[in-house]
């Protein structure tokens, strides 16, 4: 429910920080389609994507570059991959009745009508195969 932003705090909608134009030294994000670009990578391993937006931000990466594994992109590939990145989320209707449900159904309710589901469960099982199997697997299903 958060992937499809149904669950966000209100204030995400409506976000002033989120534009190209940072305000942070650096910016910290999920990179969720690192494989899309570096194959070989698992993104559920803790693949993070970073914008380094001022000076400060670029010596403090500089001094750590020993201890992270960096890869620098295009700053417009990575506002392609996160709209959050130029723009607020937009508020999808789905998340007032996901709460209307919760507050009328409870906590267990939701969870086994948008969390629990077939498809769900099936994504996370898929990611957590090793790459080398899901490229197999990729192979086998876009035949």
């Amino acid at each position: 429910m958060f992937e499809t932003f149904n669950i966000l705090r209100p204030s995400c909608y409506v976000c002033r920080f989120a534009k190209p134009q940072r305000e942070s030294d650096i910016t910290v994000g999920d990179f969720h389609n690192i494989n899309r670009y570096m194959p070989n990578i698992n993104r559920f391993d803790g693949v993070s994507m970073m914008l380094v937006n001022t000076d400060l931000g670029n010596k403090f990466i500089n001094a750590a570059r020993n201890e992270l594994f960096l890869k620098e992109f295009e700053v417009n590939l990575l506002i392609s991959e996160n709209e959050c990145l130029a723009k607020p989320t937009r508020r999808n209707n789905v998340r007032n009745i996901i709460f209307k449900e919760l507050n009328d159904f409870g906590f267990e309710y939701i969870a086994q009508k948008y969390v629990l589901t077939t498809s769900n469960k099936l994504k996370i099982l898929y990611y957590n195969l090793p790459n080398w199997l899901r490229r197999i697997l990729k192979q086998i299903i876009l035949r």
